[in-house]
Formats: C-alpha cells, sequence, structure tokens
C-alpha cells in the first residue's frame, strides 16, 4: 500500500473477505452511504465490490434503494483500464449546449478520456432542470446535481472508449435484479446462507452493537418493601 490525500491506496484484488466486509461496516457506520442498507442489499453491495472490485466506502453507495457507483467509483474502473492514459472534464458553454440541442438551464458536461489506442474519446453527462426540481431532497440527483452529470458523462464516455470492460447503471441493475432472483431460489437460498454464515459468522452480523445499559447507582436508598 500505498500513502496518498485520501488514505492507503487499498489493494481491492487481494482483500480477504473479513476485510471487505469491515469495508462495508464502516461505510454504514460512517454514514457513507450504506447507512440505511437492509442486510440483503450490503451482501449485495458485497458481490458487487468483489465483482468489480469496488471499495463500499468510497466507490458505491445507495440510489432509490438500489446500488449505485459512484464518480470516484468509475474513476477506479477506468484508470485500471490499460488503455487510458488521462481524462478532462468541463462544462458546456452557453453557446455549446444551444448548438447541440441542450436547454439553456440544463446542467451538461464534456468528459474526454485520452487511450493509447484511439486516442481522445468524448462523452456527454445532463442533468435537466426537471429532474433537479422533481428530485428527493436525499438522493445525489438533488443535493449534488453537478457531480451527477459528471457522472453520467464519465460512465458515457467510459462506455464509448472501453465498452463491457466497465459497467454502466443498466449492467448493475441487471446484475443485481439477478442476484435478487436468484436468492429466492431454495437452492440459491441455501448456499448463500452457508457463506453467508462462513463469511459474517452470524445472521444479524450486520446490525449495529446494541448500546450498553447504565450501571445501576448502588449508593442510592432501596425502598423498604413495605413502602
Amino acid at each position: 500500500m500505498t500513502d496518498n490525500p485520501r488514505g492507503p491506496v487499498l489493494d481491492l484484488e487481494h482483500m480477504s473477505d473479513g476485510q471487505l466486509k469491515q469495508r462495508i461496516q464502516l461505510a454504514r457506520e460512517t454514514q457513507f452511504g450504506l447507512d440505511k442498507a437492509t442486510s440483503a442489499m450490503l451482501n449485495l453491495i458485497f458481490v458487487l465490490c468483489r465483482r468489480w472490485l469496488l471499495d463500499p466506502v468510497t466507490d458505491l453507495t445507495l440510489y432509490r434503494g438500489r446500488p449505485w457507483i459512484t464518480i470516484d467509483g468509475w474513476m477506479r474502473l477506468v484508470r485500471r483500464h490499460p488503455d487510458w492514459a488521462g481524462m478532462k472534464q468541463r462544462p458546456l458553454t452557453k453557446s455549446e449546449k444551444e448548438v447541440w440541442g441542450y436547454a439553456e438551464d440544463d446542467l451538461v458536461v464534456c468528459t474526454t478520456l485520452l487511450t493509447k489506442e484511439h486516442g481522445p474519446i468524448e462523452g456527454y453527462g445532463k442533468v435537466s432542470m426537471d429532474e433537479r426540481k422533481t428530485a428527493d431532497k436525499n438522493t445525489p440527483l438533488y443535493r449534488h446535481p453537478v457531480e451527477m452529470a459528471s457522472k453520467r458523462s464519465l460512465a458515457r464516455a467510459a462506455r464509448l472508449a472501453f465498452g463491457a470492460d466497465v459497467p454502466d447503471d443498466t449492467i448493475i441493475e441487471a446484475e443485481v435484479e439477478a442476484e435478487l432472483v436468484a436468492r429466492s431460489d431454495p437452492k440459491r437460498i441455501r448456499q448463500l446462507a452457508d457463506r453467508h454464515a462462513e463469511i459474517f459468522d452470524h445472521a444479524d452480523d450486520w446490525a449495529l452493537p446494541a448500546a450498553k445499559p447504565e450501571p445501576e447507582d448502588e449508593s442510592q436508598e432501596q425502598p423498604d418493601a413495605d413502602e
């Protein structure tokens, strides 16, 4: 591991199940987006982190109740691609939005991925004023619309540049749906239960520690039995 401003670089490829579980617990307990996740959804987060080598603390959160890759997660995915050579992001100007047919109040970000083999690849990401007005106040779309436009732009450019080597939100959604369907199969449920026990030891392992009861003050006088 090497140090960077955000802490040590994680070796996600060789991280043990127990270490990954600790990262998921950290993300939940420090409210990094997984604090409202159910046990089933936390197990799905575990599967996705293993599948795409993502860090649950920075790379995944919940959006509309489902796992969602953050812009940090996308950066991790594209940087590890062998054709990666750099990236630039910028907002579209008013005149550019007009030329491309975007509304004036749309937030539009252009991502240019620099690739070794194909040169620069551009992708655009938009968040409309309509989306911002109707978004739930607890979602990234409402709280961080610029970052959402940046993430959409990066995701589109990455898919254009690297194809199926990186997942988009549709792929993640399909993987979540497939896992949910698999979990309804009795045989699969038994397999998951065995795997869960192997990794997490007991079924309520995701629960936060219960608060310890306050010790009784023995110095207080006890009432007489006949009072």
